[in-house]
């Protein structure tokens, strides 16, 4: 999976890179789930996670509402 460049501050969330790694992620969970839904939810919160913290903390929120879309 792709990470969103973090190392200077920013002010605003780069939205349409975001939602590229939202998709992405959602696709690789779908591949790995065996059709549990359960076992998706895991694999995406999982990916999602692990990438927020790469996020300045002022843009976090955003981007976990962009994520539960």
């Amino acid at each position: 999976m792709s990470t969103i460049a973090c190392d200077i501050p920013r002010s605003a969330l780069d939205e349409p890179a975001w939602r590229a790694l939202c998709e992405t992620a959602a696709a690789q969970a779908t591949k790995g789930c065996g059709l549990s839904h359960d076992y998706y939810v895991e694999r995406f919160s999982s990916a999602i996670d692990a990438q927020l913290g790469r996020l300045p903390e002022e843009q976090r929120a955003q981007a976990l509402k962009i994520a539960q879309e």
